[in-house]
């Protein structure tokens, strides 16, 4: 059986309410590594936790970005139009914006 885009905007919709519900909130895009480090793994567990499809990962996570997150977002969107995005790709870009560089180094120790 195949899915319409109607079920897939249906089940978006329905994963966004649940991330809700398990507590995700927006991320704004504060230049704070903590809290962004802290709302990545909140939604990573929690898109883990109601089994989202891989595919729409990215979807899901991204509904909960506002102000300068989803503008930043919208250039991300926009530069890397002709590619499929996956987690892994938004997680990297996620990290590279809101994690500085020597958090990033320690991360990587």
């Amino acid at each position: 059986m195949s899915t319409t885009p109607k079920d897939t905007v249906v089940n978006l919709v329905r994963w966004v309410k649940s991330l809700r519900e398990l507590g995700c909130e927006a991320f704004m895009g504060e230049e704070d590594a903590e809290i962004a480090g802290r709302w990545l793994r909140k939604i990573e567990r929690s898109i883990e936790q109601i089994v989202v499809l891989a595919e729409l990962r990215v979807d899901c996570a991204t509904q909960l970005l506002s102000d300068r997150a989803q503008t930043w977002w919208d250039i991300v969107k926009e530069r890397r139009a002709t590619e499929t995005l996956r987690w892994r790709d938004f997680r990297t870009d996620f990290e590279n914006q809101y994690y500085s560089r020597q958090h990033r180094k320690i991360k990587e120790q």
